[in-house]
């Protein structure tokens, strides 16, 4: 039997593209939508409702002013003219409707109980409706896409009440399990001004985020994260950007970050227990994105005690530009260590600069286990040092086993590394800025940190070369030192890269 193809016809006139990322979308008024060979439909729901699985329903040029609610579907396509010219602005929302959350929380496009729904080339302003507790998109135990859309325009500043906006909301429960996993994926998308979270993730799926922009605009003053990748929810997170997450909680001072991954809500009794015999290991990618103009580029843990079961969560943390975030670079924590609980960084190839506060924060609360390993880091010029290593009151029952070899620790203040007392931390191989080692002032350690002397690892740092950037995987640092500032003609081996 064909797929039915179902359109939903705008009216093809003139679109204004005034505000496409900024503010109120303009374009020009929809038209009737019809499903070809058959009746025509006043609104997009409609033909949601219309469509059989497996069908297109190709969203034509204009406005469109519903909600759109699709449950119990499968293989159902929606796919827009472009961003700026399919525009969703809706003038209402409905309710979540799932579990207890009733008609508490709310949202403009809701997808539940359905499996490979795709919405690619649309723009949801949520302008119109904006408010606490509304979520641009809900998908709740269901696969598909969401692509080449913008979604804009729900947030509410902490002082006007808001503090629950979302973006999007992507939930998987039971029937779904550990090993029977939802997978949604989320591409080539902008998140701009939508509340507190621009995706916010729990349960049991497995996310790929990838080639995406999270902003918020300047001066918007609202706390918040890009993504929240929560409780036992895995995933991968790759080329995107993250930036303007640069605002605490006016309520109670939480702390906003590009990127957010966290273990809570896994204790017993809570949404998603894991007890001890059972047991989440809870793996991550965060590779090549870019992060700036957050407070935090990205906090990698977990800082609430009592929230946090038997999941062991490891975050491979790679090729990532960090920079110029006004709290720290990357924050990393844990928890609950007594409930099973441990958080594992592995890091190589990252660009951690120009931070106001620590390159690396580490931390726990006296109860909780880190395992952090970096190596080939170009960790340079942050204030705070370039490693600290922390706890809240003290070391109490915490297990520390943090490294960071082959890299370039330059020019941070106070110090390059710093472990509190009772926190041991390896620090070999490494580039000071001087072939004697680490020396003050900013390059130095302080506290129990084992060091050696100048480098002789390969550093995948950025070195200038004349008007070319080099991120030299191939390259001694005591070579560099020695051949100073080569052409690459020359050095025909190393891997150059013009910017």
């Amino acid at each position: 039997m064909k797929t039915k193809i179902l359109k939903v016809v705008g009216l093809l006139a003139l679109v204004v593209l005034l505000g496409t990322l900024g503010g109120v979308s303009s374009v020009s008024a929809a038209g009737p939508v019809c499903i070809a060979g058959g009746g025509c439909y006043a609104t997009i729901q409609a033909a949601v409702d219309a469509a059989a699985n497996g069908d297109t329903i190709n969203i034509a040029a204009g406005m469109y002013n519903g909600t759109v609610n699709i449950e119990g579907k499968a293989n159902l396509r929606l796919q827009g003219a472009g961003v700026g010219v399919t525009v969703l602005l809706p003038n209402a929302t409905l309710p979540w409707n799932v579990e207890s959350y009733g008609t508490g929380r709310q949202a403009a496009i809701r997808v539940v109980s359905s499996t490979n729904i795709v919405i690619d080339g649309i723009t949801l302003d949520l302008n119109t409706v904006k408010a606490n507790f509304v979520s641009g998109l809900l998908v709740w135990n269901s696969t598909g896409t969401l692509s080449h859309s913008l979604v804009k325009n729900n947030q509410v500043s902490d002082a006007a009440g808001g503090y629950y906006e979302l973006g999007m909301a992507v939930k998987a429960v039971a029937p779904y399990t550990n090993t029977s996993r939802v997978a949604f994926t989320i591409t080539d998308n902008t998140f701009q001004d939508v509340g507190r979270v621009a995706i916010n993730m729990h349960g049991w799926i497995n996310m790929t985020i990838a080639r995406n922009t999270f902003m918020k605009s300047p001066g918007a003053a609202d706390f918040g994260y890009g993504v929240e990748l929560g409780s036992v929810s895995i995933g991968s997170i790759t080329n995107n950007v993250f930036h303007g997450f640069n605002t605490a909680a006016l309520s109670d001072n939480s702390d906003s970050a590009g990127i957010y991954i966290e273990s809570a809500f896994t204790d017993a009794g809570d949404s998603f227990p894991v007890v001890s015999p059972d047991v989440v290991a809870k793996n991550v990618i965060v590779t090549n994105n870019e992060m700036y103009d957050n407070q935090y580029g990205a906090w990698l843990g977990n800082d609430y005690e009592g929230l946090v079961g038997n999941v062991h969560t490891t975050v491979t943390f790679n090729n990532n530009k960090v920079h110029n975030n006004t709290g720290a670079g990357i924050h990393i924590s844990d928890v609950n260590k007594s409930s099973g609980a441990s958080f594992t960084v592995t890091g190589s190839g990252n660009q951690i600069t120009n931070n106001t506060g620590p390159g690396y924060q580490i931390s726990t609360l006296g109860n909780g286990e880190v395992h952090v390993s970096l190596t080939k880091e170009d960790i340079t010029g942050n204030t705070g040092d370039g490693v600290k290593v922390m706890y809240d009151s003290s070391i109490g029952t915490s297990l520390y086993d943090v490294s960071v070899t082959g890299s370039n620790i330059v020019g941070n203040l106070p110090h390059g590394v710093e472990a509190m007392a009772g926190i041991t931390v390896v620090a070999t191989g490494n580039w000071w800025g001087s072939s004697a080692g680490p020396v003050a002032p900013n390059n130095d350690t302080i506290g129990t940190v084992t060091t050696t002397g100048p480098a002789t690892a390969h550093i995948a740092a950025v070195v200038e070369i004349g008007d070319t950037r080099m991120l030299n995987t191939n390259i001694e640092w005591p070579l560099w030192r020695a051949t100073g500032r080569q052409s690459q003609q020359q050095y025909p081996e190393l891997c150059f890269r013009r910017y």
